[in-house]
């Protein structure tokens, strides 16, 4: 037995899921299967030789579950991502899978069992030391920019730039 079968929706360039299934592929045979990827579903991948399955909860929006072959008797994890968006989805996989890891420890007693605080990485080809001057001291990037509220009143009384 070889590869990880990682079914999540195809992730863009630059993103962390894309950074992740890099990274992983550093170290072992990544098969990535799911919504926009050749292998649309499980049923549509090479399995013969899999050691394991992750469903990588790589996008806010995919509700996409892999349809498991009735030959397919693997090891099941799954990383949560975005539980927040989708909870009633994420204990329905937490309920279905062997371990669960999830990104966000508030949203871990959502899941209705034993989960692992596994966090987002950065992709180190991209986020990485800038020499020179910064144009700000703090830095908030997200869907909800409400979010940064107690970020940017920090801020204030530290004299420091923010950029939202």
């Amino acid at each position: 037995m070889s590869a990880l079968i990682v079914f999540c929706e195809r992730p863009p360039r630059g993103s962390w899921a894309a950074a992740l299934l890099r990274e992983l592929s550093v170290t072992v045979e990544v098969r990535a299967c799911g919504p926009g990827w050749e292998a649309r579903d499980l049923t549509e991948a090479e399995t013969s030789d899999a050691w394991g399955l992750l469903e990588l909860d790589a996008s806010p929006g995919c509700l996409a579950r892999p349809t498991l072959p009735p030959h397919l008797d693997l090891p099941r994890a799954a990383w949560l991502v975005y539980t927040s968006r989708k909870p009633a989805l994420h204990r329905v996989i937490a309920a279905d899978v062997d371990a669960v890891f999830h990104a966000h420890p508030v949203w871990a007693g959502a899941l209705g069992r034993s989960t692992t605080w596994l966090p987002l990485c950065a992709d180190a080809q991209i986020f990485r030391p800038v020499v020179g001057d910064r144009k700000w001291d703090v830095v908030f990037a997200g869907p909800d920019p409400w979010r940064a509220d107690p970020l940017v009143e920090l801020t204030r009384h530290l004299s420091l730039r923010v950029g939202l």
